[in-house]
């Protein structure tokens, strides 16, 4: 009878510790979204789509360099600055790449 009490009892605390947990861990209802990772937040420039004269209007220069002819081109993002090793360290670490061994991929 006494080891049974004694189970019931240790079954009941342990119910109680998960239930204290499980409440106890729960959050107050808010969730903070990740931050939004967006072409700016990286340091990229938006370049406008537009139109532009291309070539040399004297002639002068590689033949593919005239005659002048209008080109257009899509907006794109450019880099603020230029790629460093410490930002294309990552790249090759990627293992999606085959640029490194694969001992020094991640």
């Amino acid at each position: 009878m006494q080891q049974k009490r004694l189970t019931l009892l240790k079954r009941v605390l342990m119910a109680v510790l998960i239930l204290g947990i499980g409440f106890g861990c729960k959050k107050n209802g808010t969730i903070t979204p990740p931050p939004v990772v967006t072409p700016e937040s990286l340091g990229f420039k938006l370049i406008p789509a537009g139109t532009f004269t291309m070539g040399s209007a004297t002639g002068v220069g590689d033949d593919d360099e005239h005659p002048q002819r209008q080109v257009t081109v899509s907006a794109f993002y450019l880099d603020s600055t230029e790629l460093t090793r410490k930002k294309f360290l990552p790249f090759l670490q990627s293992k999606d790449t085959n640029y490194l061994a694969l001992n020094q991929r991640k």
